[in-house]
């Protein structure tokens, strides 16, 4: 049985996408949130779903936990460690269709010894494909209650890992690693690297 959990933050109202639900996005023949689920059964764990509105998400089989804090990505990570059943979590975004299990195996081993894995690329920080403890969720609520909104302010004043572009060069050779969907452009750009990568796999 695994010693750690996953959680998808499934995201606020996408108004840049006319309002879709970003897990369910097809990207590559399958949606988002799809994708995600089979990287996490790799490690034989179910991801739960961390949603402000989870109507659209019913369906799924997955567990779907209501954002109990209406403060965006870091209302919905504290969430996902509060109401996490282990002291481990791995928590990935739902518009980012490219994580590996290379990533979250690095994120596991980064995380022993302190309060959360986040990696750091030349774009920044990546907060939301990262590990953290339980324990830190009085921390991010404490930042919250003082009105902060910034995940990157938050989740910095931990102890971190820092998983830099050196060590993430080899799981990311053609930088797609963190590529996200927040906008059109986004998702046309993820759907070119999906049929890309699908016709090497040919």
């Amino acid at each position: 049985m695994p010693t750690w959990s996953a959680a998808i933050l499934a995201g606020g109202r996408a108004r840049r996408l006319g309002g879709r639900v970003k897990p369910l996005l097809d990207v590559g023949g399958q949606s988002i949130v799809a994708r995600q689920r089979a990287l996490f059964a790799s490690f034989d764990v179910v991801p739960r779903l961390i949603a402000p509105d989870p109507a659209p998400l019913i369906g799924l089989g997955l567990d779907i936990v209501a954002d109990r804090d209406d403060a965006g990505a870091l209302g919905a990570l504290w969430t996902a460690l509060d109401t996490a059943a282990t002291d481990v979590i791995v928590v990935v975004a739902g518009d980012m269709p490219f994580v590996t299990a290379d990533l979250v195996r690095m994120l596991l081993h980064a995380v022993a010894g302190h309060d959360a894995a986040v990696p750091r690329t030349a774009d920044g920080w990546h907060p939301l494909a990262a590990a953290y403890r339980r324990s830190v969720s009085s921390r991010l609520r404490a930042a919250l209650d003082s009105g902060e909104r910034r995940v990157v302010a938050a989740v910095t004043a931990l102890d971190c890992a820092v998983l830099d572009d050196g060590r993430l060069a080899a799981l990311d050779p053609d930088g797609t690693l963190f590529c996200n969907v927040n906008t059109p452009d986004d998702y046309e750009r993820a759907q070119r690297l999906a049929a890309a990568r699908r016709a090497l796999d040919q």
